[in-house]
């Protein structure tokens, strides 16, 4: 792919530069075959945040219980392909900012089962009787990427 950006040039006259953002290898590659529609990709969803001082660790379990119980539940259960959810050892980082206090990695088929997976009401539902009465506000940070395979590392 190019673009062209438009830089005053002598005089103040438009110069034209252009970047190029594709390889030598999509350069050769045949027109069709750059705009044929992308296969499904498995996807990873990662999400963190830190609990409230005062959540108990009977709060933090069920919540830790609540995020698992997805890979059983119904809307989500077929959805989920892999899970790992984990608490902070308490390990501190050399900024000094603190670490997050519960993680959960969950892996999906495709974009499209994600998005089935965030709209859910099990998912909504851990949310809002796990998640909500614990999470400091402000914490929750996640991402989501393409993986080459749902469920490994």
């Amino acid at each position: 792919k190019q673009f062209s950006v438009q830089v005053a040039g002598r005089g103040g006259a438009p110069a034209p530069v252009a970047s190029r953002l594709a390889s030598p290898a999509m350069e050769a590659a045949p027109k069709a075959a750059r705009t044929a529609p992308a296969e499904a990709k498995a996807v990873r969803h990662v999400v963190s945040f830190r609990t409230k001082a005062d959540a108990t660790e009977e709060l933090k379990k069920k919540c830790i219980e609540g995020l698992l119980s997805m890979r059983e539940a119904e809307g989500t259960k077929d959805l989920i392909k892999g899970m790992t959810v984990g608490e902070d050892l308490g390990i501190l980082h050399p900024s000094g900012q603190p670490n997050a206090s519960i993680v959960a990695m969950v892996d999906f088929a495709s974009q499209t089962d994600y998005e089935k997976y965030a709209e859910c009401k099990a998912h909504k539902e851990v949310i809002d009787t796990c998640i909500k009465p614990i999470i400091e506000p402000g914490t929750r940070n996640a991402i989501q990427f393409e993986i080459p395979a749902a469920g490994k590392l």
